[in-house]
């Protein structure tokens, strides 16, 4: 599989085109919405693309670092793993909805400033799960190495595993130690990436190299429209907008085209919080147990959720036709 993870990100990418494709050309606006100064095709709104990128990258540093908090805590493994990403999830769809604030929303409604803010944190995810998965796959890189590491002891070893080392020396001896400690040191790291390799396929239930290529794909696919659908709902009811869309038939309480979005959202935002904070907690827990469940049905399970927060949050916008 390795020697196909290369085209992961051509096809994010790809995919990627796609949806800034979709945005661009999709939703045209009436010709009172272009009275009103809506570009069509619709532009790239930069600054909350690049809201969402930073954004999430600074989500993403802090995964560690609160692990290493929470496992401070008088905690049992599982404990520290179950605390550490229910509050990490928490952080990230705080700082999700502080970010729609700090977009300036586009003309007549906010929806593609908002489009784009999701983008840019679905991006930077997937950017970072994919460079996540090279390092993964380089896990597995010594397993045709000669090297023999079942014994390491030291012969002569003190009690703190310190071997000595004489104090004269001839060079040649020298040279032999040195070629000694480069293979101990060699040594070392093979066991070390042994141990990553069975923490890896203790929560995947299978040797990484081993996953079917097209489930990194949709993990990374998974990762852009889910990031997509979460902002959409909450920037929805951030900025409670008439729909972008005007059905006939449905009396708006705003006149028509809204040239901005109300000054104040929506009452339902803390629930709309609520709701997204526990799918994105749910989902991120059943990953953490993806060996018991299986790597096919969590992928699969979790590229329904994202679908159906991309067709929630276009229905908060009123952008489902």
């Amino acid at each position: 599989m390795s020697r196909f993870y290369g085209l992961v990100p051509l096809i994010t990418l790809a995919f990627f085109a796609g949806l800034i494709a979709l945005v661009t050309w999709g939703w045209p606006p009436s010709d009172d919405e272009k009275d009103e100064g809506q570009a069509y095709p619709h532009p790239f709104f930069w600054k909350a693309f690049l809201v969402g990128t930073f954004a999430s990258m600074a989500v993403q540093s802090l995964r560690v670092p609160m692990f290493i908090l929470v496992s401070w805590l008088p905690l049992s493994g599982t404990g520290a793993v179950f605390v550490s990403t229910v509050a990490h999830v928490i952080v990230h769809e705080a700082c999700r909805l502080v970010s729609v604030p700090l977009t300036v929303p586009s003309i007549t409604s906010g929806f593609h400033s908002s489009y784009w803010l999701g983008l840019g944190w679905g991006v930077a995810e997937a950017a970072w799960g994919i460079v996540q998965g090279y390092e993964q796959l380089n896990l597995y890189e010594d397993l045709s190495d000669p090297w023999a590491i079942e014994d390491l002891a030291c012969q002569e070893c003190n009690d703190e595993g310190l071997c000595p080392v004489p104090e004269d020396m001839d060079p040649e001896d020298e040279a032999g130690a040195n070629d000694d400690l480069a293979e101990l040191e060699h040594r070392v790291e093979i066991l070390e990436r042994m141990r990553a390799r069975a923490e890896l396929e203790d929560v995947m239930g299978l040797p990484f190299p081993l996953i079917p290529f097209a489930l990194h794909v949709l993990w990374r696919i998974d990762t852009l429209i889910l990031n997509l659908g979460l902002t959409l709902i909450l920037s929805g009811f951030y900025f409670d907008p008439e729909p972008i869309y005007k059905h006939e038939g449905i009396v708006t309480a705003r006149d028509w085209p809204p040239i901005a979005p109300k000054p104040t959202p929506s009452r339902w935002l803390p629930l709309a919080w609520v709701a997204v904070t526990l799918v994105h907690i749910t989902l991120s827990l059943v990953w953490k147990v993806v060996g018991r469940v299986g790597v096919g049905a969590v992928t699969w399970g979790g590229l329904i959720v994202a679908l159906g927060s991309v067709f929630a949050g276009l229905g908060v916008w009123g952008g489902v036709v």
